[in-house]
């Protein structure tokens, strides 16, 4: 059965590389979990009818975005708390739909990580490569590396985090309520167990002499995923793994 696990953050980070961009995500051989956050009258019913499709508040015609990984899920959702983002879903889909949804973005990068990356001094080079490719311009769905974030919010300054924006036809197949063409695999509400470990980071907050490393913090059990051809993960400029764990990552 398809589930949602979890692991101390302590013990998580040990099997995250400190730099790059990387897919961490929860998966299977078949399938990956993808997160993302709805207003409750979305959430509940895509839990309850296991799809999309049906829902009056659910607009297919929107661009909807996907994330792999359960912290910067958080660090947008601000742990379920912001308006219309108070139910955090775990969707698990099969990992050809997942391919052909990254074989089908264009890679963008948002004005926010373009000005990251100068004060960074980082990949100036790559916003040009982006922008002047003209494979990109007939894809249909959206692929950004966003920085990625600690459970307090701080960014990594070196590590990037995936998100996809889904659109056109294959948004119309993830909402799906046909199983025979959905890559829909099972909806889970993983909304308590986020509003449980808020809780857990809250108090820490106030205990300042408390790491977050050492403390009783769950997230998501996540690893690099490595399942995508060498030539489509060259593409959306996917780093090498396995690759050093620094002492940043770990803090």
């Amino acid at each position: 059965e398809l589930k949602f696990e979890a692991e101390k953050f302590g013990e998580a980070v040990n099997h995250w590389p400190q730099s790059g961009k990387h897919i961490l995500a929860q998966f299977t051989d078949e399938a990956i979990l993808l997160y993302q956050a709805y207003k409750p009258e979305i959430g509940e019913y895509a839990v309850k009818h296991q799809c999309f499709e049906g829902c009056k508040a659910f607009n297919v015609k929107r661009m909807t975005w996907v994330k792999t990984n359960f912290l910067w899920m958080m660090f947008r959702s601000g742990w379920a708390k912001k308006h219309n983002q108070e139910r955090i879903l775990g969707i698990w889909v099969k990992r050809s739909f997942f391919e052909n949804l990254v074989r089908s973005s264009k890679v963008v990068i948002s004005n926010k990580a373009i000005q990251q990356a100068q004060r960074e001094g980082g990949y100036a080079g790559e916003v040009e490569a982006a922008g002047s490719d003209k494979r990109n311009k007939s894809k249909p769905c959206r692929l950004q590396w966003d920085p990625d974030h600690r459970p307090d919010g701080r960014r990594y300054s070196r590590r990037r985090a995936i998100q996809l924006g889904i659109r056109g036809s294959l948004e119309e197949i993830y909402a799906s309520n046909d199983e025979k063409i959905s890559p829909i695999l099972r909806i889970i509400d993983v909304t308590h167990f986020v509003q449980s470990q808020w809780k857990i980071l809250a108090a820490m907050k106030k205990d300042r002499k408390l790491s977050v490393h050492d403390s009783e913090l769950m997230v998501a059990r996540e690893r690099v995923y490595q399942g995508l051809p060498e030539t489509l993960a060259k593409s959306i400029e996917l780093s090498p793994y396995p690759s050093p764990v620094s002492t940043e990552a770990k803090r």
